[in-house]
């Protein structure tokens, strides 16, 4: 929705990015990539990177971080 679409998807995706931060305290990153059948249990402190590339059938419990390290 985000990658590909339009303003208006674009836009809408924000918003909805935006909304499931503050109610859920779950950020998954505009650009991550996700398959399908994402499973959230219990959504509290989930962090997905933009850079994220998830297959289908996942999983994931609460406190969980997905993402790239990066060395300096």
């Amino acid at each position: 929705m985000y990658v590909n679409g339009n303003k208006l998807q674009r836009k809408a995706a924000r918003r909805l990015h935006y909304r499931i931060k503050e109610r859920f305290t779950t950020d998954i990153g505009l650009e991550a990539r996700i398959g399908a059948d994402l499973y959230i249990p219990h959504h509290v402190g989930i962090v997905i990177s933009g850079q994220a590339r998830i297959g289908k059938s996942l999983a994931i419990c609460q406190n969980t971080t997905i993402g790239k390290s990066t060395t300096m």
